[in-house]
């Protein structure tokens, strides 16, 4: 459990891009269980890493399209149960077209939160081995984030990986280990209690 801090422009989302295999490296490598990440066929890297963007962009499509896209035998009762957890199920309780909503490309009609809220079911539905998110929860109210959060570490399993990028201190306290970051380096990496303390 992984938090990733620093300043803007420091290298966060850039770093989260290349864990994520969206970015090549200019120098060394990415390994994915052992396995250098450029050698293992895209679609099943896709099927072992979750990646939440800053900004998450929908599909033209429904909402039941956009949380199920890839994903094989997901009926709407796993749908409804995992927007129970986040906090989804409002968004679709509040619409009469419920899962059948359509959503615009790039998710246009839809608020900052509820497309994250989007990314972020959809992301426990595929239940990934690596979980990368980009401040996930920046555009939602400290209830619903507390609520997506805990959402999010109860579908962790003992070996799954979780790095996110925050900005929020209070934060730091759900993760084993902080990297801090400044000007596209790492400066600061260690368990979090020691990170805080400095």
């Amino acid at each position: 459990r992984v938090a990733i801090i620093g300043g803007i422009g420091s290298g966060k989302s850039t770093l989260l891009k290349l864990l994520s295999g969206l970015y090549q490296p200019q120098q060394g490598s990415l390994l994915l269980g052992g396995l250098d990440l450029g050698m293992i066929a895209e679609d099943v890297a896709r099927g072992h890493i979750g990646y939440v963007p800053q900004d998450a962009r929908l599909l033209n499509g429904s909402l039941r399209d956009n949380l199920g896209m890839g994903l094989n035998d997901i009926d709407d009762g796993a749908i409804l149960d995992a927007a129970r957890t986040t906090g989804l199920d409002g968004l679709i309780a509040a619409r009469q077209e419920g899962l059948a909503l359509q959503i615009q490309e790039g998710g246009r009609g839809l608020s900052g939160g509820q497309r994250s809220l989007v990314a972020i079911t959809r992301s426990l539905l595929a239940r990934p081995h690596v979980w990368l998110l980009d401040e996930p929860t920046a555009a939602l109210d400290q209830q619903t984030e507390r609520a997506a959060l805990d959402a999010i570490f109860a579908g962790l399993d003992d070996k799954a990986i979780l790095v996110m990028v925050t900005h929020k201190i209070p934060l730091l306290t759900r993760f084993t280990r902080v990297i801090a970051m400044s000007g596209g380096r790492i400066v600061r990496d260690g368990p979090t209690a020691e990170v805080l303390r400095d």
